[in-house]
């Protein structure tokens, strides 16, 4: 394949010619830092040794580590192939263009003193020469990569244990983070395809480079570890196109302060920090995100075991012959967005009787007596799993000697019932101190959790990417630079919202200079009363009164609205109803249109509240009901609500956000809006 073929068809073909080099070659490579005896290390590993020519390079000349050293690169005969570069900025970019010349396969920079050092002119360089000759570029500041499946190790770090050739990928901008990453995934038995050091990114970025190997038909998987997301948008891409290509992404995103977040005029706006931000787009598309090293390996290999596959909705059945096992997995899984829902009532019936129809079975305490009674233990068992509220089932039981035939029962058989029902099999346990596990016990298809936190983590993962779905491609306008707004309210803000099937409470408007006794002579108290004074953030600026029991008590609150905002009041009928939302819509610094979707009422910024980027799939909505306004999932009115919201956001540029804080559900199962306001562009 040539240099310009690579060129035209894209990275993927880049990275598959460099899989094939003939030839490493370490330019600058010496005996004084112990940077090159790492590379050589790496090339020599005893379990993959590097099989094609091996070139070192350095004006010395001599020897290095026992290698003959060549002059200069005019000295190495035959292809250069992969080529590290151990040399100072300045030579690398003397070099550029005889690696260009020379065909080089792929290029690794160690050096820094590009951007981070104010050389940014330097750095586009780089990716300018790497994109124009379409020789894969990794760093500056890069420590190399590995392909275990392609016996390419040009790792500048030191692995331990045996290195399992599989469909894992691991992506990294730390090559320290690389390393131990990378380490933690040999540790666990995890099949390796492969593992990069980015650096600083110049062309192959983590996003770049993600998203090739997504093409890759030998990837299944992806770990990446990222300090600095970039682009909200290619996050997005990457995440989709993972969803679409059915690979699962687990990503310890880093730096995630959200210090220095200003308030946006809208609620909406103020909610997208940029870890909210994050947490969305990874929720919308199954991306899992873990915030150590520990939790991405156990993540990938509980996705492994489950064959990388989704799994239904992800739901999660427990069945244990132990109560308070039961209960701690029920106070570990509260803390996550794991959904363990009630079976059926048919299931319930079957396993209870039906005096406890009602009763909550999941986690499902089976009772230890069942060891002597395999009959009663399998009709239980089959007919836990087989519930179709059940994805993913769960049986939490310590590792017994396997002298103890009933005891050890349990686990095989358990695994064996909830395949043959079509089920992923789990297993929760305590550390394995016996090595009973593994594949010779349960088979490389059961995912095996060692303690409650690991069982906890890979069920996260699997459960988040069987909640993924790719959609359709989100929608992005032209950013705006500071745009000026203007906050519409009153009758203008309900024709603008005339689409939306939304209910309405019965108002009346006491202006400036009105009577406010004469203007609510035909007003129903109680009443709500608010400062029609253009707030970004009424509530919270005092500008709502509620409960107003008399129309005495609706002249005072008149009064005192006009002192603090000398505007007129509206007062609204007080409408009964039980839990409060939010719902708000806006458009992102880069053009991207959010919905923002969870509980309402005041300080709805600290609440716990999702982001999602428009248009969604119905699956993408069902989703971001269940996890952020769960009483309302299965509520068509509101879900009305939430489409013709979206629609007209997505049609009508000249809005910049809607906010609805709180909607509720009335007596009647109207969606009333209680507070509502419209930013347009000015």
């Amino acid at each position: 394949m040539t240099l310009e073929s690579a060129v035209q068809t894209g990275w993927d073909a880049a990275l598959a010619r460099m899989w094939q080099t003939p030839a490493i070659t370490i330019v600058g490579a010496n005996e004084s830092a112990g940077t090159t005896r790492l590379i050589l290390d790496s090339i020599e590993r005893f379990d993959r040794p590097w099989q094609g020519a091996l070139n070192l390079v350095n004006p010395r000349g001599g020897t290095v580590y026992g290698y003959s050293v060549a002059e200069t690169l005019g000295d190495v005969d035959g292809e250069l192939g992969i080529v590290w570069l151990l040399v100072k900025r300045e030579i690398v970019l003397a070099t550029l263009d005889e690696l260009a010349a020379r065909g080089a396969r792929g290029v690794i920079v160690f050096s820094g003193g590009f951007a981070e050092q104010g050389n940014a002119a330097d750095q586009l360089r780089l990716a300018e020469w790497s994109r124009t000759t379409g020789i894969p570029l990794f760093g500056p500041q890069s420590i190399g990569f590995l392909a275990p499946i392609h016996g390419v190790n040009v790792l500048d770090g030191s692995l331990r244990g045996e290195i399992i050739p599989g469909r894992v990928a691991l992506v990294s901008q730390s090559g320290a983070v690389l390393i131990q990453m990378t380490n933690t995934v040999i540790e666990r038995r995890i099949g390796l395809h492969s593992a990069f050091t980015l650096g600083g990114g110049a062309v192959m970025d983590y996003v770049t480079l993600a998203t090739v190997l997504l093409e890759d038909p030998e990837v299944s998987a992806i770990g990446l570890y990222v300090e600095s997301i970039g682009s909200l948008q290619g996050f997005a891409a990457l995440a989709r196109r993972a969803a679409e290509a059915g690979k699962p992404l687990v990503m310890q995103f880093a730096g995630r302060s959200e210090q220095g977040q200003a308030l946006a005029a809208s609620h909406t706006g103020a909610i997208a920090t940029p870890l909210r931000l994050v947490r969305g787009v990874a929720e919308q598309y199954g991306v899992t995100l873990v915030t150590n090293l520990d939790d991405l390996a156990s993540s990938l290999e509980g996705l492994q075991s489950g064959g990388f596959r989704r799994w239904g909705d992800g739901r999660v059945g427990v069945y244990t012959g132990s109560g308070g096992l039961g209960i701690t997995f029920s106070d570990e899984v509260a803390g996550s967005d794991i959904a363990v829902p009630q079976p059926t009532r048919e299931t319930v019936v079957a396993l209870a009787g039906e005096g406890h129809a009602d009763a909550p079975l999941n986690p499902f305490d089976m009772g230890a007596g069942l060891l002597g009674a395999p009959e009663e233990f399998r009709r239980l068992v089959s007919t836990f799993v087989a519930d179709p509220n059940i994805d993913i089932a769960v049986q939490i039981f310590d590792v017994p000697d396997k002298e103890l035939a009933a005891q050890y029962a349990w686990i095989t058989e358990g695994a064996r019932l909830t395949q043959e029902a079509g089920k992923l099999a789990v297993l929760g346990t305590g550390i394995d101190r016996r090595g009973l596990l593994a594949s010779q016990v349960l088979g490389p298809d059961v995912v095996v959790g060692l303690g409650m936190r690991q069982t906890i983590s890979k069920l996260q993962a699997l459960s988040t990417w069987s909640r993924g779905d790719a959609g359709p491609v989100p929608a992005v306008t032209a950013a705006r630079d500071a745009p000026e707004t203007r906050v519409v309210l009153g009758d203008e803000m309900r024709a603008l919202l005339a689409s939306v099937p939304l209910a309405w409470p019965e108002d009346w408007v006491v202006a400036r200079d009105a009577d406010p006794a004469a203007a609510l002579a035909e007003a129903r108290f109680p009443l709500v009363a608010k400062a029609e004074a253009g707030l970004a953030h009424r509530a919270k600026a005092g500008g709502v009164l509620t409960h107003i029991p008399s129309a005495d008590a609706a002249v005072a609150a008149t009064e005192y609205l006009r002192a603090l905002f000398d505007s007129p009041v509206t007062f609204s009928e007080r409408v009964v109803f039980s839990d409060e939302y939010f719902v708000g819509l806006s458009r992102g610094a880069d053009g991207e249109t959010l919905l923002a979707v969870g509980p309402g009422g005041s300080g709805v910024e600290d609440k716990d509240v999702g982001l999602r980027l428009l248009p969604l799939s119905r699956r993408q909505q069902e989703v971001a009901l269940a996890r952020y306004a769960p009483s309302v999932a299965g509520h068509e009115a509101f879900r009305a609500v939430l489409d013709a919201l979206s629609a007209l956001m997505l049609r009508d540029g000249r809005i910049e956000s809607i906010d609805l804080n709180p909607l509720v559900i009335d007596a009647t199962g109207r969606v009333v809006s209680l507070d509502a306001k419209v930013h347009l562009y000015a």
